[in-house]
């Protein structure tokens, strides 16, 4: 899982050192990453954006630009929080996951939180993901890691005197079989990989 976390953390440098990213832009960036190379098994990379209510242009936010009809998933003008996932590469296998608010998941927002509270990379338990709505469920994963704005140096977000405005999360999902057989498949003959979940 080593190079999920270099994803994810290079994801977030990228999105750390922009003011504005557009949809194009970002999947420019996550096509250079070469996912399939580095981690076979990745179902995607994405961004999911915090918004509270309707503050949807917050000046404290970074704009994260995305045609319009990426939003008719996530609950424009209820007082609420909520996470839409804005981006999500490569599209096509992941285009139905486009506006979906992740706190509508009990398990990807208490995952979501604690990485925003942390600063550290935290993975959901098991859950089905959006992309596989369609289809027999599986068993699927999300990496998150926040993303913040105002950190003027290398601090984590609890630090005394850091200051903490979350910006949203870099959202990667994985179905745990797919991860899991490029592993199964280079074991000598006679092994067996077996999976428990804790």
């Amino acid at each position: 899982f080593n190079g999920f976390d270099l994803i994810t953390r290079s994801v977030k440098g990228f999105l750390d050192g922009s003011q504005e990213v557009t949809a194009s832009e970002f999947r420019a960036f996550v096509r250079s990453l070469n996912l399939q190379e580095i981690s076979p098994g990745l179902q995607g990379v994405g961004f999911a954006k915090l918004r509270s209510g309707r503050n949807e242009q917050d000046s404290a936010m970074p704009l994260f630009r995305a045609p319009p009809q990426m939003y008719e998933a996530a609950s424009a003008g209820v007082l609420r929080t909520h996470a839409p996932i804005m981006f999500m590469e490569p599209l096509e296998a992941n285009r139905n996951s486009i506006g979906f608010d992740i706190f509508t998941v009990e398990r990807a927002r208490a995952a979501a939180e604690l990485a925003g509270e942390t600063g550290d990379l935290v993975a959901t338990e098991k859950i089905s993901l959006v992309q596989d709505a369609s289809a027999a469920p599986v068993a699927g994963f999300v990496l998150y890691l926040a993303v913040y704005r105002g950190l003027s140096r290398l601090e984590a977000p609890g630090a005394p005197g850091a200051p903490k405005a979350l910006s949203g999360w870099v959202d990667v999902p994985f179905r745990l079989a797919d991860v899991l057989q490029p592993i199964a498949a280079s074991l000598p003959p006679g092994l067996q990989l077996v999976f428990f979940e804790k």
